[in-house]
């Protein structure tokens, strides 16, 4: 499934964008994908497929998660 995922703070300065779209089932899978696109965000930010202490991820504006 393509999510869109917007980016603020160190994550947007390393993606070097605002707003990017991702393809995945789950928060991992959709880390994993960007992580590719965009190495310097997954170096400084991810870990494998979860994000990095500190990091979390607002899933449609309802909820905020970190696991993936």
């Amino acid at each position: 499934m393509q999510v869109e995922v917007e980016l603020f703070g160190i994550p947007r300065a390393r993606a070097g964008t605002s707003r990017t779209t991702a393809v995945g089932a789950c928060l991992g899978d959709v880390l994993v994908d960007l992580g590719r696109r965009f190495p310097e965000l997954a170096e400084s930010c991810f870990d494998g497929r979860s994000l990095r202490p500190s990091y979390t991820a607002n899933l449609g504006g309802k909820r905020f998660v970190t696991e993936p």
